[in-house]
């Protein structure tokens, strides 16, 4: 019954925002901002379509929301600083030097070696130096990222009525590899110090939700190196008056660790970046109720009768 009453819902919703290509549209306060908008409206498509898989993340966010009261999605800018190497060979002196002018490229490894070429304007071999050489470049990315965000990562107030920019408290605690928390600008003396557990892979919501095949981690044992170790990290967005002034202000906070935990980043924002939705809405509630709710009872009497 949940079956088939979740995947009849999938298509129509599906259709509805995925019919066109327009999922969002920018409308116009006066006419002359007409063109302005219509550019927005097709940029804003292309790169939620295209460059973030668009169709994947809402049906995603529908099809937990089917099953599990509230979808949630996290909306976001992110800056990251990734290596990239590059290897050349065969280049003149000229060439090395005007690779290694530009901004960002720090050379690896320089090998030099000697060829004879032959030169077409004399018809004789002469002997030339070349270089291979190997060269690093740190790129920075930008860009915009709405994640579909799984029912035991997301935190919220209790008391929370609806998830806006008033709520008093939600969270994000996930897991993520030393490695990313580096591209994103965090020192790496502060990381290496962090503890590792693996303590809310065993929390009740994310082993109800997962299967047995994949509940418990395989192996106890981290990996070596240390940019490849998993931490849990968790991006808090409270409401909290730092500077004294009687507002709170809307704040982001990343912790990271478990039992002993580290503050790496503490900002003032201007928006929560969580989105919700459910698709029947309970009253002074935050949570309402999925349409799996609605059918799990018929499930088991017609199960347990069979």
């Amino acid at each position: 019954d949940v079956l088939e009453v979740v995947e009849w819902a999938m298509p129509s919703l599906i259709r509805m925002f995925t019919g066109s290509n327009r999922i969002a549209r920018f409308k116009p306060k006066r006419p002359e901002d007409q063109r302005n908008a219509d550019l927005a409206t097709a940029y804003i498509n292309h790169v939620f379509l295209n460059e973030m898989d668009g169709f994947q993340i809402l049906y995603d966010w529908f099809k937990t929301a089917l099953l599990e009261k509230n979808g949630i999605v996290k909306v976001y800018w992110e800056e990251r600083s990734l290596p990239t190497n590059e290897r050349y060979n065969g280049l003149s002196i000229d060439e090395v030097s005007l690779l290694l002018s530009k901004e960002g490229v720090e050379p690896i490894s320089v090998n030099e070696r000697n060829e004879k070429i032959l030169n077409q304007e004399t018809g004789m071999e002469e002997d030339v130096t070349l270089f291979d050489l190997e060269t690093r470049t740190i790129k920075e990315e930008k860009r915009i990222r709405v994640d579909s965000v799984p029912p035991e990562q997301f935190l919220i107030s209790r008391k929370a009525v609806r998830l806006d920019d008033e709520t008093d408290f939600s969270a994000h605690r996930k897991q993520v590899t030393i490695s990313d928390l580096v591209a994103q600008g965090y020192p790496l003396d502060i990381l290496s110090s962090v503890p590792i557990s693996d303590s809310p892979e065993f929390e009740p919501g994310r082993m109800a939700r997962r299967g047995e095949d994949d509940s418990y981690p395989s192996g106890g044992s981290s990996r070596s190196d240390l940019a490849s170790r998993k931490t849990w990290t968790t991006e808090c967005y409270a409401r909290v008056d730092e500077d004294g002034d009687g507002y709170s202000e809307l704040r982001r906070f990343l912790v990271v660790g478990d039992a002993s935990i580290y503050i790496l980043d503490d900002e003032e924002i201007m928006f929560n970046p969580f989105c919700s939705l459910t698709p029947i809405p309970m009253p002074h509630k935050f949570y309402g109720q999925s349409l799996a709710d609605l059918v799990t009872d018929l499930q088991v009497i017609r199960s347990t009768i069979l």
